[in-house]
């Protein structure tokens, strides 16, 4: 089992990705950062998606110990690559791109969200339900 440090960081490093998500959804961040290095935009989301891979590989035994409520973390990364896909290879004037780019982002959002309500509900709330007594 992993150490409470390495856990803490893997935790850390879920919310930092999960708020700059929710930050770029709004302020449209990589289109900004891929139009002023002069690249696809779209590379910068499969950067993210290759770190999460990379982080997800070094911490699965963990990840394995909580398979039994894994499904939306699987249904969100599924939706993350479709939008990748729509956004980096569907030509840009294609009808309802946009359309279907968005709503499987929206879609990998909220599959993300109840990944980390599932984390909350099964180690963080004994925790501090503990600590609290």
């Amino acid at each position: 089992m992993e150490s409470d440090r390495s856990l803490r960081f893997f935790f850390w490093s879920q919310a930092i990705v999960f708020f700059y998500l929710a930050i770029d959804e709004r302020f449209m961040l990589h289109e900004s950062i891929g139009g002023f290095i002069g690249f696809n935009d779209a590379l910068i989301l499969l950067l993210i998606a290759f770190v999460q891979l990379v982080v997800f590989m070094y911490y699965k035994d963990f990840i394995k110990t909580l398979i039994y409520w894994n499904s939306p973390l699987v249904l969100g990364s599924i939706c993350f690559v479709i939008m990748i896909i729509i956004d980096g290879f569907a030509p840009r004037d294609a009808n309802l791109r946009l359309s279907f780019e968005d709503l499987f982002k929206l879609w990998g959002i909220f599959f993300f969200f109840r990944y980390s309500y599932n984390v909350y509900d099964r180690l963080v709330k004994p925790v501090t339900t503990k600590l609290a007594s």
